[in-house]
């Protein structure tokens, strides 16, 4: 089927998009691989979320490429379903990944736990664990042809949601019920969040640093969503820091609700609409319009865009090592 100027338009863009979104990532991974040893935790499960970002990213440019490439629309049966198993694995990683860095920050902030060095790399074992359990469940069911598949998009391989064979069904609503946990749990932590570091703002405002500001701002360094902020531990005595110093402190503590209420933000905006599809389809077991497809994957993809250039932004520690192997590449090619 040769590819029709309407689909042609959503590959072009998609093609676009993913290929900024894979170079983005891909920038931030290879900037900070041989750096994964000294990373804290939050900065770690950063470095594999944009590793799966990239990954997803570049199956697409690839799938796009293909179609483009053969000037007909989709691809061979069992080369599609290898690559929907992977999509659908760094897909799944990712909310994994980010409900994880949510969780962290909850433990930090509102439990005061103190995370050990192992908790980050052993809670991402056991994200690629499940994650690989799961998007292998149609190859061991033996339903891999009608679970995974092109959607009207064209643009990505991925789980076939509108399918009414009944070994479909159980993937489809396991990887539904495996988006609905983060998207409805990480409104609770972060309320949580939210309502911790107000009393903490408003004791700091009435009597200097706050009784548990230290868990606020403490070197462990948890981020939400994607975003975190380098910050140093505050003593618990108000007397330890003069009132410029708890000035700074207290607008450190502002940035990070601002930060905390943009993350939530972006994490609902970017899986949302793509869960509603998900779950139209599955209940009504209708495909929707090519047009509405690519919007749903569109806005998946934008998020992609968008953090790594928020962890430029805000992590300090990702940042800093980003610009130090550039300038180290820029130094080179400047002495040849």
């Amino acid at each position: 089927m040769v590819v029709p100027d309407n689909t042609r338009t959503f590959l072009i863009h998609g093609l676009v998009q993913s290929t900024i979104a894979a170079t983005l990532n891909l920038i931030v991974v290879a900037c900070n691989a041989f750096n994964l040893h000294k990373l804290t935790p939050s900065s770690f499960l950063i470095f594999w979320l944009c590793g799966c970002d990239s990954g997803l990213n570049i199956l697409a440019v690839y799938i796009i490429s293909y179609q483009f490439h053969a000037d007909s629309l989709g691809l061979p049966a069992s080369q599609c379903q290898a690559l929907a198993f992977f999509i659908t694995l760094f897909a799944c990683s990712s909310i994994g990944l980010c409900t994880g860095l949510t969780f962290f920050r909850y433990l930090v902030v509102v439990r005061q736990w103190n995370l050990s060095p192992r908790f980050a790399p052993r809670y991402v074992l056991l994200v690629f664990i499940l994650c690989s359990a799961l998007v292998a469940l149609p190859f061991i069911l033996d339903s891999a042809n009608v679970t995974y598949g092109l959607p009207a998009s064209h643009c990505l391989c991925t789980v076939q949601w509108q399918d009414a064979h009944l070994k479909s069904k159980i993937m489809v609503w396991l990887c539904i019920g495996f988006l609905a946990v983060p998207l409805s749990s990480i409104g609770y932590a972060y309320a949580a969040i939210y309502r911790e570091m107000r009393r903490s703002v408003k004791e700091m405002d009435s009597n200097g640093v706050g009784a548990n500001s230290s868990g606020m701002l403490r070197d462990e360094n948890v981020g939400t969503g994607r975003i975190q902020v380098n910050n140093g531990t505050v003593p618990r005595n108000k007397d330890a820091l003069p009132p410029c110093a708890r000035s700074k402190e207290r607008e450190k503590m502002h940035a990070l609700l601002i930060q905390s209420i943009a993350i939530v933000a972006v994490f609902v905006v970017g899986w949302g609409p793509y869960m509603a599809n998900a779950l139209y389809q599955a209940i009504t077991q209708r495909i929707l319009s090519p047009e509405v497809e690519y919007a749903a994957e569109a806005i998946v993809v934008l998020m992609h865009i968008v953090n790594p250039i928020a962890v430029m932004v805000f992590d300090i520690e990702m940042r800093e090592q980003v610009i130090c192997v550039l300038n180290t590449r820029k130094n080179q090619r400047s002495k040849i």
